[in-house]
């Protein structure tokens, strides 16, 4: 197959960070979108009701301006320019059996491509990635495990990581530069992506402190929730009243709870996984990574050996950072809202990690040390 598509290569770009506008799927998504008490999915292009590329979305909604709707950007993009059809799918329930239905419903409409996202699918692509060895399936942000341990990959799998200490890094770096003192980290769930952020967070943090000679104070707690929720807003609104002047909402949807707050007591927000200035005038920047870029440029790579994984991709598992340009802060005009952060500065520190002239911990079992970064944990 002759693709029109001109391939967008992670490395060299960070055009990933631009605005998530809600429009961009417009009439499309609405179109797309699974009636979740039918468990079924409206297809797109396709006259006979069948589709080659299924996205089967974790928690929370498709249009999150963040981590679902950079990944369904990214498919809906190379599908409509390479005339493949496609479809969505959001499982009835946050269940591993409504997932697993998920899967096949897609396979039933002759679906050659499965692309999940988030822990959810890790067990369950564990176990069907036998079941359907002529479909294959794309994992962001997740690899197969079976009862909590890792499990073979199959050939017709492809996995794809991030390091989001790196994205993490850089926000907490920027934020002491601008000259924010008082900072708090709300996570989701305690899982190794939201755990690699916030790690990254405070160490940022601390590298500017100590480059500033400030002392900082961080209040850190996970909210068990990537869902708006009273919960997270009244726990944000006791950090702002409390003084805090940035809060890191890595939390998936919940992120709006606190941009709401954010918005009533005159805070700032660091948003997560996309470029979220969109969203509200609080947000100050966002710790990204190129979902859409990787997802475009895996179903490339795909499609270019025939409609199946590459010799480096089949079974394997490629994780993206700074060195791949797989993760940054937003740079347009629009979304840079600091004063005295430059993006000179900006710059300089990534070209720092590019060349992993920093060590970072990934942060996935002990929280880092500090000095001049004092954090405050909840009882």
């Amino acid at each position: 197959m002759k693709h029109r598509y001109i391939k967008q290569k992670i490395k060299g770009t960070l055009i990933f960070l631009m605005a998530v506008s809600l429009s961009a799927c417009g009439v499309k998504e609405e179109k797309n979108r699974q009636q979740a008490e039918e468990n079924s999915a409206d297809e797109s292009i396709s006259k006979d009701g069948t589709y080659e590329i299924a996205f089967i979305s974790g928690e929370g909604e498709l249009d999150d301006s963040g981590f679902h709707e950079s990944s369904w950007e990214g498919i809906a993009e190379y599908a409509d320019e390479n005339r493949i059809t496609y479809s969505y799918y959001r499982p009835a329930n946050d269940t591993r059996q409504a997932r697993e239905e998920a899967v096949r419903t897609a396979a039933k409409k002759g679906a050659k491509i499965i692309i999940s996202q988030g822990y959810p699918f890790e067990e369950v692509i564990a176990h069907m990635q036998n079941e359907y060895p002529k479909i294959q399936f794309l994992m962001l942000d997740a690899k197969p495990r079976k009862s909590g341990q890792k499990a073979e990959l199959a050939s017709n799998v492809h996995c794809i990581l991030f390091r989001e200490e790196e994205a993490g890094y850089l926000a907490g770096y920027a934020a002491v530069c601008e000259g924010y003192t008082r900072l708090g980290f709300l996570g989701g769930k305690e899982i190794a992506p939201v755990q690699r952020y916030g790690s990254g967070f405070i160490q940022g943090a601390e590298y500017a402190a100590m480059e500033m000679e400030r002392e900082i104070t961080l209040k850190y707690q996970y909210t068990d929730t990537f869902l708006p929720s009273d919960e997270v807003q009244q726990k944000s609104k006791e950090w702002y009243e409390d003084g805090v002047q940035v809060i890191f909402a890595c939390n998936g949807g919940a992120s709006v709870s606190v941009m709401q707050t954010a918005e009533e007591l005159d805070g700032k927000v660091i948003g997560v996984d996309a470029d979220q200035s969109a969203v509200s005038p609080t947000v100050l920047t966002s710790a990204g990574k190129n979902l859409k870029g990787a997802v475009t440029e895996a179903l490339d790579t795909l499609y270019e050996n025939g409609g199946v994984w590459s010799g480096k991709q089949a079974g394997k598992t490629i994780t993206l950072g700074a060195k791949e340009e797989g993760v940054g802060l937003p740079q347009e005009e629009e979304a840079w809202r600091f004063e005295n952060f430059t993006q000179r500065d900006y710059r300089k520190i990534y070209r720092g990690l590019k060349r992993e002239e920093q060590e970072i911990l990934s942060g996935n079992a002990t929280m880092p040390k500090t000095e001049r970064v004092h954090l405050e944990l909840p009882e």
